[in-house]
């Protein structure tokens, strides 16, 4: 905790023979990575004096509006929304759903082919359950009507608008 800038996280590491560091504000939108190709070069000392620098320049932007917790209700609107994705993929409502990085985690094409596989394998589709994980993450239990489940897992992105950040089907999301 920084008495000026508030909580700041960091990781340290990379590549053998490389100094690297990498540290961000939480709840600020903005980070920061020095890398040198010295090893065990002080990039860390680098890192907190670069947010320095950008908070001396009154260059730091504000604290991002965080979420509250999500009901049950919310994560089963969620939870919908996933579930007609998978029955019926479309970039754009991907798009729409999505944060940023899942297409970027794994292309669009390839998840449009697992949520085709899964149509394929189980037909129409229909939520039959929804148990909340955490307050941002839930599992869903998929029916086909016939007997037939699986499961689908999914987290939210901590800032608003939510996302949905990361999914997971079948044994992945078990």
């Amino acid at each position: 905790e920084d008495d000026v800038h508030g909580r700041i996280v960091g990781h340290s590491g990379g590549l053998p023979g490389y100094g690297s560091n990498m540290r961000w504000i939480a709840g600020r939108r903005i980070g920061v990575v020095a890398l040198a190709n010295v090893k065990y070069a002080p990039m860390g000392e680098l890192t907190l004096r670069m947010l320095d620098v950008l908070g001396d320049h009154d260059a730091l932007p504000p604290v991002a509006e965080r979420a509250g917790r999500q009901s049950l209700a919310d994560l089963e609107r969620f939870a919908k929304l996933l579930v007609d994705l998978l029955a019926g993929w479309t970039d754009e409502a991907a798009d729409a759903l999505f944060a940023d990085n899942v297409g970027l985690d794994e292309p669009y094409a390839s998840r449009a082919a697992a949520a085709a596989e899964l149509v394929e394998r189980m037909g129409a589709i229909a939520i039959d359950r929804v148990v909340a994980s955490t307050s941002t993450s839930a599992s869903v239990t998929v029916g086909n009507g016939a007997g037939a489940t699986e499961t689908v897992s999914f987290d939210l992105t901590p800032l608003l608008p939510r996302r949905i950040q990361s999914y997971l089907i079948g044994e992945e999301a078990d």
